[in-house]
């Protein structure tokens, strides 16, 4: 019995190590999409039914965040560009059956325009996310994200509160 436990722990941490390589990969090739400004290509990776829920509890549908209307990953309006300083690592994984638990840090680099004269702007952004990823025949598709916490804004290199 206890090799046998032992067994299915291991197997269990080696699923979890291979399902982290290949999420973390997915959220990679996001990054990417978003450099390059590629709402497609970003939301390839969302299931049909992916929501969003803000740190207000504002729940967003997938259709809502790809037309921008909400708590929008794919709302590239206001970017100028993107940094390639920008990352987001998982944290943390759990499997359980099909569906996975990860929480990420993410940290995001981008030039936004000035209000006034257009002149751009570094912008940084930190927040801690707790996704729902599902393994679909397709391969992992992230089915939620929950924003957990919200770390600290920059603008220009000096701490920037939001409204």
């Amino acid at each position: 019995k206890e090799f046998a436990s032992l067994v299915k722990s291991e197997t269990k941490l080696k699923q979890e190590e291979i399902a982290k390589r290949d999420i973390q990969r997915l959220i990679a090739h996001d990054i990417n999409a978003g450099e390059a400004k590629d709402a497609e290509a970003d939301a390839h990776n969302l299931t049909d039914d992916f929501t969003i829920k803000d740190l207000d509890g504002k729940l967003w549908t997938r259709a809502e965040v790809l037309t921008g209307k909400g708590a929008s990953k794919n709302n590239y309006e206001g970017i100028l560009q993107f940094s390639d300083r920008s990352w987001i690592k998982i944290e943390a994984l759990s499997l359980k059956g099909i569906e996975a638990i990860v929480y990420t840090n993410q940290h995001f680099v981008r030039y936004v325009p000035d209000r006034k004269d257009g002149s751009p702007h570094e912008l940084i952004t930190n927040i801690i996310h707790r996704e729902i990823w599902i393994f679909t025949e397709m391969g992992w598709k992230m089915k939620h994200i929950e924003e957990l916490e919200r770390g600290k804004t920059y603008l220009n290199g000096e701490i920037f509160e939001i409204d």
